[in-house]
């Protein structure tokens, strides 16, 4: 009986906290993978490890996900608004890509 209840209550919150991952996820914006700059990979694995401890963790309180979740994306808004409007802001933000290779030879 406690495994079914455990189980029901493991299923809520998922059903419940996926879709306001969902939501935050397109209301930050849609990029490939390819494309992140490292402060957006940075807000999408801090929202992975939200989500996470609140499915894997019943202690945590499902309410203090939620408001968590929320906060991050509202915080991804405003970084990304200063970035595309304040060009310093934007390039203090912005690391380089490294070259792996500079030269080939076959």
């Amino acid at each position: 009986m406690d495994l079914l209840k455990d189980s029901l209550i493991l299923l809520t919150r998922i059903v419940t906290i996926l879709p306001l991952v969902l939501i935050m996820t397109l209301f930050m914006g849609r990029r490939s993978i390819g494309e992140l700059p490292i402060f957006d990979f940075l807000i999408l694995m801090s929202l992975g490890a939200v989500v996470g401890a609140d499915i894997a963790d019943p202690k945590v309180e499902h309410i203090h996900t939620a408001i968590a979740i929320v906060m991050i994306a509202i915080f991804q808004k405003i970084i990304a608004y200063f970035k595309i409007h304040s060009r310093s802001f934007g390039k203090r933000l912005h690391l380089n890509q490294l070259l792996s290779l500079k030269m080939v030879h076959f």
